[in-house]
């Protein structure tokens, strides 16, 4: 039986070229990038969270289960009103 030794695939690419933007980890800074913009888009996201708990403090179960489902049903109604206008501006 001979093993035969499989070599990396030619490329036109200079080494430096090829590791580029990798980082040490080989994964790139896009990883970096991308772990930013969602802590960002966190941080703006708990500003509500905390408004409606707030808003829930003082009251019971009841009155809190009434105020959350006000506030999908609203959620819900505004996603299907924004989809119906893509959707008709779309033209399909």
């Amino acid at each position: 039986m001979t093993v035969e030794s499989s070599s990396p695939p030619k490329t036109m690419r200079t080494p430096l070229a090829q590791v580029r933007y990798l980082g040490a980890s080989h994964s790139g800074t896009s990883d970096f990038w991308r772990q930013r913009v969602t802590a960002v888009a966190m941080t703006l996201l708990i500003v509500p969270v905390i408004v409606v708990v707030m808003m829930l403090l003082g009251r019971n179960q009841a009155g809190a289960a009434h105020v959350m489902a006000n506030n999908f049903f609203s959620t819900a109604v505004a996603l299907a009103a924004i989809y119906a206008i893509l959707k008709l501006s779309s033209g399909v």
